[in-house]
């Protein structure tokens, strides 16, 4: 009892040094963060101040520049980053404040934080005329580097080597095939009880159609769910831009995508995306990982599909796990060529839409293979569609050509 009495006691102690520990880093954060917070508000309260100087003394003073501004008589080439009114006041402001330091710095005097700031006009003639230099400069650089970046805005295959549209058709029918015959030869040998499904297969199928039920116990119409299934698992790599190189370089590209979408106009973006994704696949091989944990993935959400013989470690299984990898492989391999070339893949209501079902029909883009209900409303998305995308200097959004139609039901 005195033994445990001694760890008891010992143990309170270590609780009491450890609360004590606390308290004593929390006041310390408490105090610190107050005085940051303190010296953050005096450092913006300055900088509001000197804008709001530098503002008044421009107008006053008429100080301006744009009329000495080169016009940009071509209007295919790119506009620098930097002209953007806002980033030009925010970098005058700056060199109005490092211009300022260097007169103080030779003799011009101390100032404190609260003193009110007068900038002499000469100043802000310097700070505007460095800025015009400098976006002169990268304006002339821009110029410079767009005929390597675009040499002929009506043709890609400069962008690297994108196969020619029949090409890439013929590789999308084939893995559309592939992954049908997947389908017929080893998930449909069996009748399916829809009670037995686990339950994250039941919310998938949820996802894929309404009516899934009807599907699994329509021994017809189950080869079509189960190939939008497998669809729905390798969809992610044509989704996702440049997702086919791991996850870390998908998420680097697609934020660069968004940041040239939002810069720079559509011809434009749509040909750096291009040249973007060619140098990531110069840059990074496929992530191998990745296609293992998509096809372990997938075996394991098909594996109540399968006859029990073939689940195991035989001959059979070893067949299904192959064709499964070349199935994943091969999509990942065509959804680089997609990356790198004007195509686009559909699996939805169309192009930038977000429906899977419950749209009308469309013969344009969309091949009925069977019917389930009555009407002519899309069911169930069975692959998605191939097409190409409009782009150059004369795009027009919607106005896109279909390579490959998708196969619904309705």
């Amino acid at each position: 009892m005195d033994s445990l009495r001694r760890q008891l006691a010992e143990t309170q102690q270590h609780l009491t040094d450890r609360d004590t520990t606390y308290r004593s880093l929390k006041v310390s954060y408490r105090g610190e963060k107050e005085e940051w917070t303190k010296e953050q508000a005096l450092l913006q309260e300055r900088i509001a101040l000197l804008e709001k100087e530098n503002a008044q003394l421009r107008q006053r003073n008429g100080v301006a520049v744009e009329k000495n501004k080169t016009p940009r008589q071509d209007p295919v080439v790119l506009s620098p980053p930097i002209e953007s009114s806002d980033l030009k006041e925010r970098m005058v402001a700056g060199l109005v404040c490092k211009l300022m330091d260097e007169e103080r710095r030779n003799g011009g005097g101390d100032m404190k934080k609260n003193d009110l700031v007068t900038i002499p006009r000469h100043i802000v003639e310097r700070a505007e005329e460095k800025y015009l230099k400098m976006s002169v400069k990268l304006f002339e650089m821009w110029r410079l580097i767009q005929p390597s970046l675009f040499p002929n805005l009506s043709s890609v295959d400069t962008l690297g080597s994108v196969p020619a549209a029949d090409k890439i058709t013929a590789s999308w029918e084939a893995l559309q095939l592939q992954i049908y015959k997947f389908t017929t030869e080893y998930l449909c040998n069996k009748t399916i009880e829809v009670s037995g499904l686990p339950s994250q297969v039941t919310t998938e199928l949820k996802l894929l159609s309404l009516h899934w039920k009807s599907y699994i116990s329509t021994k017809e119409n189950t080869p079509y769910i189960l190939c939008a299934l497998i669809w729905r698992y390798i969809y992610r790599n044509f989704e996702v831009f440049c997702r086919a190189y791991g996850r870390e370089v998908g998420e680097m590209a697609t934020a660069m995508g968004r940041t040239i979408a939002k810069t720079i106009p559509n011809a434009h973006a749509e040909c750096l995306r291009m040249l973007v994704a060619n140098m990531i696949h110069e840059s990074y091989p496929i992530d191998e990982s990745l296609l293992l944990d998509r096809t372990n993935s997938l075996l394991s959400t098909l594996e109540p599909f399968m006859e029990s013989s073939v689940v195991g470690t035989g001959a059979a299984s070893r067949t299904i796990r192959k064709t499964a990898e070349e199935i994943v492989r091969n999509s990942a391999e065509l959804s680089t060529v997609i990356y790198r070339s004007h195509y686009q893949t559909v699996m939805s209501d169309g192009p930038e839409g977000t429906l899977r079902h419950g749209f009308p029909y469309s013969g344009s883009w969309m091949d009925m293979k069977t019917k389930l209900g009555k009407g002519d409303t899309v069911d169930l998305m069975i692959t998605p569609a191939l097409v190409e995308k409009p782009w150059g200097p004369e795009e027009k959004k919607g106005d896109y050509s279909v390579l490959v139609k998708a196969q619904v039901v309705c």
